[in-house]
């Protein structure tokens, strides 16, 4: 029998493996395809890397918010491993990119067995294909989300995980430790896992009357964090410094995407995406509470951390609509929802994965067929899983009709009900059938068909969690799959990298190019030369974070010389679908090549070269070409015909 258990834990701990396969295909992919879509997509180590060790290839540039990067101290490691060891950008993305699945993985995997310490190996196996190959982590009302691109949000989000992994084992000061490398990685991220730390530990210390040594330890983090604020951050750059506050805030909400969740429609037009699958998350988290068998000490941690993170984030949304502190709206409050969709999904597939399979199954097949759907879906799980665990169990007990328990049950699946007919009454019912509500015909069938296979052979389900760590296994490889980059786009991604390498190849390292101001953040990862600026860059990143009224004056400038006037694109709904519209007018008038704003740009700013995408080409005739490939080229500006005259 000790032998037959013996090789039963053998395999179990062998199931650890399983992660590898994903991890794999996931890197696979990447090598495929990240450089390439970091020539279109700028905003990269790479351009942060080549700034600065080559300052001088950028004296001309406008800032871009890259430089910003060096606050925080794991990506530092990118410009020493340049510097000391030789090791390019390039290739040190894909190891740093590698280590993010890796360490996220480990992380993971420690921080469930913290969790649940007697539980099963494939409990951990299956929070990691959840945790890093789903959307179920990316449905923060802040919609930052968990990428893997080889930058430092994943490295603080790992460290903030252990940390909250080392409270689950009591470990207090480790605990403390990793939430303030967090924090040095990234501000946010860590202050808000900081103070969540320090309310569950407080509660202990009242409880076990060790409040001198909790005092000692938060004075010390207090210090460690505002040390390293103090040598590492510009005081000016906390606030808004002398940019107008009226003018921040306007320019914040046109082109941002993170800070303002009312105005981007997450709790009306959008519901769906986020608020509904928080709300879901929590709901079954609550009506599973007394039926899991975590620890009473793990669910008050667990409890203590929604208590912080849930009035965090109603403070958060509160402050992006009425307050008009640049400090607040950076400090983003609301992105602490993140932890709170964290901890209520691995309570639930805490419950699911349970050593005893038997226990409550068909609400373990509710609760799984409900998270499934974020391998599949943008925002899951949707609200429809909550009442069908009520239904459930209401139907369970028809014995007992009258019961006390099941009249409260019938009141909450009424209030439920009403809440959703209230919510699709008054923001349309067309929402129905979007990505997030119709994968639930298919989950529901599968649902139905297990509930029957399970009504004639319950047997079948003994080892539910095999086929749990099965299903989310296939899923995770088509999650990764799914998010793949289109071939229209690579193609055209790589021939902007051919573009900007002829130009780092063939121009004097001191030229200044304008490359199309519609195109997000590319030009300086590969080119390694100073860019004129793209309209985000002027009205939005290259102040935004450092507040620097010089470049935001610049920036207004440089909008100015194209003709645009950002107060003209204010009051939309959304508000950044005033950015939407502000692109096609900017993409015309820089593609109208019978104008003179080429010579005024180029007398203005000095400007040698200008960079052109074939896509947008109009009647006009374009002028000499010195670099041509499918989809750019390049001309100098002092052959523009309208500056010859």
């Amino acid at each position: 029998m000790n032998a037959i258990s013996s090789k039963l834990k053998t395999y179990s701990n062998l199931s650890y493996f399983l992660i590898l396969v994903p991890i794999s295909y996931g890197i696979y992919q990447r090598l495929n395809q990240l450089l390439d879509s970091i020539a279109l997509s700028g905003f990269s180590p790479i351009a942060y890397v080549y700034r600065s060790i080559h300052a001088e290839n950028f004296l001309r540039d406008i800032e871009a918010g890259v430089q910003l990067f060096d606050k925080s101290f794991i990506m530092k490691l990118y410009v020493l491993a340049f510097e000391y060891f030789d090791i390019t950008p390039e290739v040190l993305i894909f190891i740093f990119i590698f280590l993010e699945l890796i360490v996220s993985s480990l992380v993971i995997i420690f921080l469930c067995r913290s969790v649940a310490k007697t539980s099963s190996p494939l409990f951990a196996v299956t929070c990691t294909l959840f945790f890093v190959f789903s959307n179920i982590r990316n449905l923060d009302l802040a919609r930052f989300g968990f990428l893997y691109i080889g930058q430092f949000y994943i490295f603080a989000d790992s460290a903030r995980l252990l940390a909250f992994a080392f409270l689950f084992n009591n470990r207090i000061k480790s605990s403390y430790i990793f939430a303030v490398i967090s924090f040095a990685i990234h501000p946010s991220i860590g202050l808000i896992s900081l103070l969540c730390i320090s309310s569950t530990h407080l509660l202990f210390s009242i409880k076990d009357r060790t409040l001198i040594s909790f005092s000692i330890i938060n004075v010390l983090t207090l210090a460690s964090c505002a040390l390293w604020t103090f040598f590492n951050f510009d005081k000016s750059s906390l606030g808004g410094s002398s940019i107008p506050t009226d003018s921040w805030v306007a320019l914040s909400r046109l082109f941002n995407f993170h800070w303002y969740p009312v105005d981007m429609g997450m709790f009306s037009k959008y519901h769906y995406e986020r608020f509904f699958p928080i709300c879901t998350l929590l709901m079954i988290s609550c009506l599973i509470w007394k039926k899991s068998l975590l620890s009473p000490r793990v669910k008050q941690t667990i409890f203590s951390i929604f208590c912080i993170t849930i009035p965090l984030s109603i403070f958060g949304v509160i402050f992006s609509e009425l307050s008009t502190s640049p400090f607040l709206h950076k400090l983003s409050l609301h992105r602490s929802s993140d932890l709170t969709i964290t901890f209520a999904a691995l309570f639930i597939l805490s419950f699911v994965m349970e050593k005893d399979s038997s226990r409550h199954l068909i609400v373990k097949l509710i609760c799984f067929s409900g998270l499934v759907q974020a391998f599949f879906s943008p925002s899951s799980p949707p609200i429809l899983y909550p009442g069908l665990i009520l239904i459930y169990e209401i139907l369970r007990n028809k014995e007992r009709p009258s019961t006390y328990e099941i009249k409260v049950k019938l009141m909450i699946l009424c209030a439920l009900a009403s809440f959703v007919l209230i919510y699709l009454v008054i923001y349309g019912f067309q929402n129905i059938f979007s990505p997030a509500y119709s994968g639930n015909i298919y989950i529901a069938g599968v649902l139905l068909g297990l509930t029957s296979i399970y009504s004639l052979r319950p047997t079948i389900f003994v080892n539910l969690r095999i086929i749990v760590v099965l299903v989310a296994m296939m899923s995770s490889i088509n999650w990764i799959k799914s998010s793949e980059l289109i071939d229209s786009y690579l193609k055209k991604a790589g021939d902007y990298r051919a573009t900007q390498v002829w130009a780092k190849e063939n121009t004097p390292f001191n030229s200044l190019f304008a490359p199309d101001p519609t195109i997000f953040y590319g030009w300086r990862d590969f080119s390694h030369r100073s860019s004129f600026g793209n309209i985000r860059e002027w009205l939005h990143t290259n102040w935004l974070y450092n507040s620097n009224f010089g470049l935001y004056k610049e920036g207004l400038r440089r909008a100015k010389a194209l003709g645009i006037d950002y107060t003209e694109f204010l009051g939309r709904s959304p508000s950044n679908q005033g950015y939407f519209e502000m692109l096609p007018i900017l993409r015309k008038r820089f593609y109208n090549f019978d104008s003179k704003l080429h010579c005024d740009l180029k007398n203005e700013f000095n400007i040698q070269y200008f960079v052109f995408d074939k896509e947008h080409l109009n009647d006009s005739k374009p002028p000499v070409k010195i670099f041509e490939n499918r989809h750019f080229f390049i001309v100098e500006s002092n052959k523009f015909v309208k500056c010859s005259n």
